[in-house]
């Protein structure tokens, strides 16, 4: 069988780093084949030499491009990740006898004028242009959404978890803040992604700031890169949080810094569902999370975290306030660890995902 998958970029986030885990998992089975618009490689590296990569660049040649890879491989199966790779690669492939799949990494919730032209375009994509395609929905509100926004035949849905793999290192706690010259009873909150406008850290910023109003300075370490970092930066420095907010840029050692810290923050403005939240989980850590409805299938507030509503800085300042102040925060590590262990992992994920491409609903119409 061999494989085509379409994808944005070779950036940091979940939907890369995903699929750069199943090229480990496929290197003795399936003929993995990825094509990527954007020149970003970023996680080029973190594949399996098996792994056969195509950049094609993003511009008006870039859909001739695809059409002529997708005519020299014959992919039995082509699998679209993220807005730009699924309106071209399911564009180029239309009317080709192939099975289509598509990953439904988000479904942006909200209903804003720029939300509204995307679920029109998903609508029209994925009910009218593309019926034949099978979507895996990274969480069940991401499903349920498909089949009634998108107006997706039912059966054609498949609700399928992204696996849990544990970042490394994974170090004793008191090891890992000697490494980042945090002192032993600082409080640590860590976010850990993308710098961009989805995942909401402007309001994260404007809740420590009402905090430390409150006497209260948590230690924020913001782990990742993207087009909002040097903004972010600046609004920092305008809340008067330096000293008390690290930016990191990339790292080759997440498990650092979930090592170290006391809870994840996840203040999304829309999220399917977060990778890093299992992660998180994995490491003990309890998550503050935007109250959406990817977090909330998997965050049980007072058990395993709490949920906050999105882009509201004033009520993510009171419930990071009632987290810290919290007593026994031990118990919702426990409870955290315990939701981990439940996680499908990339073996059982990437055997879901071959029996879906060989099944008989798969089959070109």
């Amino acid at each position: 069988m061999r494989l085509l998958h379409v994808i944005t970029a070779l950036h940091t986030g979940g939907a890369e780093r995903m699929l750069a885990q199943l090229s480990h998992h496929w290197a003795n089975g399936p003929e993995l084949h990825v094509a990527y618009l954007k020149p970003i490689h970023t996680l080029a590296a973190a594949f399996h030499p098996s792994a056969q990569l195509h950049p094609l660049g993003l511009g008006i040649g870039t859909a001739g491009a695809l059409r002529r890879l997708v005519s020299r491989l014959q992919p039995t199966v082509v699998h679209t990740h993220l807005p730009h790779a699924d309106f071209l690669g399911l564009g180029v492939t239309q009317g080709m006898p192939l099975r289509r799949f598509i990953t439904l990494h988000n479904a942006r919730f909200r209903t804003g004028r720029a939300d509204v032209a995307f679920q029109f375009a998903y609508r029209q994509l994925l009910s009218r242009w593309a019926p034949d395609v099978q979507a895996i929905a990274i969480s069940e509100a991401v499903a349920q959404h498909a089949r009634t926004a998108w107006a997706m035949e039912p059966s054609h849905v498949h609700t399928v978890l992204n696996p849990l793999s544990v970042p490394a290192p994974r170090l004793p706690k008191a090891e890992a803040r000697q490494r980042l010259g945090l002192a032993p009873d600082a409080d640590m909150l860590l976010a850990l992604g993308r710098l961009e406008p989805q995942k909401g850290l402007t309001y994260l910023l404007q809740a420590l700031a009402v905090l430390a109003g409150q006497g209260l300075r948590p230690r924020l370490f913001l782990v990742g890169e993207g087009t909002l970092r040097a903004a972010l930066e600046a609004e920092a420095q305008v809340l008067g949080l330096q000293g008390q907010v690290t930016f990191t840029g990339l790292t080759s050692e997440p498990g650092l810094y979930l090592s170290a810290a006391d809870a994840l923050v996840l203040p999304s403005l829309f999220e399917g569902l977060g990778n890093v939240m299992a992660e998180a989980f994995a490491f003990g850590l309890p998550v503050l999370a935007s109250d959406l409805e990817g977090p909330a299938e998997i965050v049980e507030p007072g058990r395993t975290g709490y949920l906050f509503p999105a882009a509201d800085a004033a009520a993510w300042a009171d419930g990071i306030a009632l987290f810290l102040r919290q007593a026994d925060r031990a118990a919702l590590g426990l409870h955290a660890q315990a939701r981990a262990a439940a996680w499908p992992s990339p073996a059982q994920y990437a055997q879901q995902l071959l029996e879906l491409y060989q099944s008989k609903q798969a089959l070109p119409k």
